[in-house]
């Protein structure tokens, strides 16, 4: 193998370890971690056709990753769903059976702050998306959200595996 195609070949290799790396579930990763530390060492700091060090290569591949518009917390945000008035207290919000409601067709959790029971959320419409429901309770309660799921099979790529709910706490 003449040298360029021996740099051509390790570059290719590398990227193709480094992309194995983004879109792995983490627990199977520490083979291309270990296949990456091996093939990092044998090629010391020496450039690879032109792109700089392997690792170089890496960190363009990962932040190409991390910046994705394919995380499951953006699907999650764009689902439409449906809320039972256009205008609901935070205690309905917080438990729409007690006060003769459906419940929104979103798995969600949410705890009024103290003494605001009766503070109104105004939506734009029945039918919203995800992201809507979210900003109209961020903008007209001190409420934040945050999204929780189970770690397992979160990749750098898709983000987390499975979503369990939408958590709405007062900012501290």
């Amino acid at each position: 193998m003449t040298p360029t195609a021996t740099t051509a070949f390790r570059t290719a290799l590398g990227a193709a370890v480094a992309a194995l790396t983004v879109v792995t579930p983490i627990e199977i990763l520490i083979v291309p971690l270990v296949v990456w530390v091996l093939l990092a060492r044998r090629w010391g700091r020496a450039g690879v056709a032109g792109w700089g060090p392997p690792w170089g290569v890496s960190i363009l591949i990962v932040l190409a990753a991390a910046y994705a518009p394919v995380k499951s917390t953006d699907r999650l945000m764009d689902r439409r769903m449906t809320v039972p008035k256009i205008a609901m207290t935070l205690a309905e919000l917080s438990d729409p059976f007690e006060h003769g409601l459906d419940r929104p067709s979103l798995g969600y959790r949410l705890a009024p702050p103290e003494g605001q029971d009766g503070r109104v959320v105004r939506f734009g419409s029945l039918n919203l998306t995800v992201r809507e429901f979210v900003e109209a309770i961020e903008t007209q309660t001190p409420l934040r959200h945050r999204i929780f799921g189970c770690g397992n099979g979160w990749t750098i790529l898709w983000g987390l595996d499975w979503i369990t709910a939408v958590v709405f706490h007062e900012e501290r």
